[in-house]
């Protein structure tokens, strides 16, 4: 190759790299700096009309709008509105064994640059082998469709069954100054119902002068928008927390008060760009909004929001969101009275249903929270691993077509139990009271067991140190109502480290339904069920052995529910409030006077049943305390 020829190829490859690094163009964006310019959550019928809806073979349509997700196969009920405060109705679509294929249209809307379309979907996916739900983006001047989402592949491809709202974003830039129409379709049968809310259209404003506008402590996503072909990236983040990244997306945390600054240098086939926005996040103060936390080990109950010994040092936690830098904290019946502490340590010293204040503040302003009658110390109570929160989303958890979780089922599962941390003092249980979803049985005598046993090896259900039984004919069972079904021990015991309770005896006979009230929540939360399993050979040969495993795969808890004393103790409380002129059996169920059952004393007449059949006449006051005992 003569000199000439090797002179030119140096130019070429000078041009080359000249061209690449002309193509690296750093830049990025902020999610939090997008702007919704089209939004729909289907709330209302003019809503509703914004859009165009079809049935199957122009049909009458199956879409329509429901205020909270209602799952025929599950009884849990997740709420949009967790997610978009105000939000009432969601788009629906029901199931339906027949075949279907509808749209939902948009209207006409130019896409703008920078711009992804989101909503959120709802849909109990382990249906979806028949049917089918698809999101397309249609191109009005050319007519030209693309689906920009397979509901089915989605739920294949992340291992998804649900129920839960999840967000779903697409990018449109290629798609930017056109004006296109959205498509959601529904095609298939044998489905599952599906909710859709929150439909969007988001642009992300990458100009020079966009900001970030958040709170203290808040988070910003940041997203690389480096033209090329990026292959490293140094992050800087003023007043940041991580103060520098190497991630191409990282996620940022600003704790405190200011205007900061963001620059990023992306690395790219030998070429580098810097990119940098000064002043582009902007953090303000916020006046806290105050939080009680439940004490660190105290018990949950039906009936207190937390139980507690007597005598023993418990610690409040304040969970108060918006960085609060005063407490003032007021307990009653306990010492101190008082506290400046954010998470305080106090002793109730005398039993009793106490309440307590919680003042928190910082530069932006100041919150208060109280719980009235909320503290039972010492005395007897009912405990369960559920918060007060979520009393309104038990129900029936669905295997599909095995049946239910913590009922009939045909996995194998034969027991079920439900962990309770360590007593903060030695306790004593008599019985345990659990609440049935169903109690439909072929075998009126077939007995439902109940025992609690020791924490064994691995953390599993060990030694059983009490059983009772009850005929499935005797479950307590309320359409209208949400009843508890008793078993008292014959010997009671006494428990100081963690324990289970344990349940068996739910058949899976033709006609068979029986399942226990559960909470169902989202991935990554607390978790508290275990079930036992029968062991099988390579072959799927059952061996008569059973193995004990705790539910890692769906955070649930049962509404059981073991009724402790804590030694020493002596009041005894079916629910919140305490019969201070003498001791009582405890509290089976309270009524009205037309029969109804109450949750709670209530003002005026309330009829009294307690475990023992004795029935008293107790006269509430407004606030729920007791004016007057009659007696029977």
């Amino acid at each position: 190759m003569n000199t000439m020829k090797i002179a030119a190829l140096g130019a070429a490859f000078a041009l080359t790299a000249t061209a690449q690094a002309q193509q690296l163009q750093a830049g990025f964006y902020a999610e939090e700096s997008a702007t919704a310019y089209y939004q729909q959550g289907w709330d209302t019928n003019e809503e509703m009309l914004e859009w165009k809806f079809t049935g199957t073979n122009g049909g009458v349509t199956n879409w329509g709008f429901r205020k909270t997700p209602q799952f025929g196969s599950l009884g849990q009920q997740p709420d949009y509105s967790t997610i978009e405060p105000g939000s009432v109705y969601s788009l629906y679509m029901g199931y339906s064994q027949q075949e279907r294929d509808e749209d939902a249209i948009s209207p006409e809307i130019e896409v703008q640059p920078g711009s992804t379309v989101e909503y959120y979907l709802c849909l109990y996916a382990v249906w979806y082998y028949n049917a089918d739900l698809k999101l397309y983006i249609t191109d009005v001047a050319t007519g030209t469709r693309e689906q920009l989402v397979s509901t089915f592949m989605w739920a294949q491809e992340n291992a998804f069954t649900g129920p839960n709202w999840v967000k779903f974003s697409s990018d449109l830039s290629k798609y930017a100054g056109k004006k296109c129409t959205f498509t959601f379709n529904y095609k298939g049968s044998n489905g599952e119902n599906v909710y859709i809310d929150g439909f969007r259209l988001k642009r992300h404003d990458t100009s020079a002068t966009s900001t970030v506008n958040i709170f203290e402590g808040g988070q910003v996503h940041f997203t690389d928008a480096t033209s090329g072909n990026p292959t490293a990236w140094q992050w800087t983040f003023d007043g940041g927390t991580p103060a520098t990244s190497t991630d191409q997306n990282p996620v940022v945390t600003y704790s405190k008060a200011g205007t900061y600054s963001v620059s990023l240098k992306a690395t790219g086939d030998g070429a580098t760009s810097t990119a940098e926005r000064k002043g582009y996040i902007i953090v303000k103060a916020q006046a806290p909004k105050a939080l009680i936390g439940i004490p660190a080990g105290a018990y949950l109950s039906p009936w207190a929001y937390a139980y507690v010994p007597t005598n023993t040092p418990v610690q409040f936690a304040d969970l108060s969101s918006g960085q609060p830098t005063s407490w003032l904290w007021s307990f009653e019946g306990a010492s101190p009275a008082t506290s400046a502490d954010q998470n305080p340590t106090v002793t109730y010293g005398k039993e009793g249903v106490y309440g307590l204040t919680l003042s928190v503040s910082n530069s932006a302003g100041s919150s208060d929270d109280f719980l009235k009658n909320a503290i039972q110390a010492g005395g007897s109570q009912y405990v369960w691993n559920i918060e007060p929160e979520e009393i309104d989303l038990l129900g029936e958890i669905s295997l599909g077509l095995y049946g239910m979780y913590a009922g009939t089922n045909w996995l194998g599962i034969t027991k079920y139990a439900e962990h309770f941390s360590k007593p903060l003092a030695p306790a004593e249980i008599d019985s345990v009271q659990i609440f049935f979803h169903s109690v439909k049985c072929s075998d009126a005598n077939q007995l439902i067991t109940v025992s609690i046993c020791a924490e064994g090896a691995g953390g599993m259900p060990g030694k059983v140190l009490t059983q009772s039984s009850v005929k499935a004919g005797d479950l307590a069972y309320d359409e209208k109502n949400i009843v508890p079904t008793n078993f008292k021990f014959d010997q009671k015991v006494t428990v100081s480290e963690p324990f289970f309770v344990v349940v068996e005896g739910m058949t899976n006979n033709d006609g068979d339904e029986m399942s226990i009230y559960c909470v169902l929540r989202k991935e990554g939360k607390k978790s508290s069920t275990f079930h036992e399993l029968e062991d099988e050979d390579e072959n799927g040969n059952l061996l008569g052995t059973f193995q004990w495993f705790e539910n890692i795969d769906s955070p649930v808890s049962m509404a059981v529910t073991p009724r402790l004393t804590y030694l020493g103790g002596g009041i005894t409380s079916g629910n919140n409030y305490t019969y201070t002129a003498y001791r009582k059996p405890y509290v089976k169920a309270i009524y009205d006077i037309g029969g109804w059952q109450r949750p709670t004393i209530s003002e005026g007449l309330n009829i009294v049943l307690f475990n023992d059949g004795s029935v008293e006449k107790v006269i509430g006051k407004e606030n729920g305390e007791i004016e007057e005992i009659e007696g029977e």
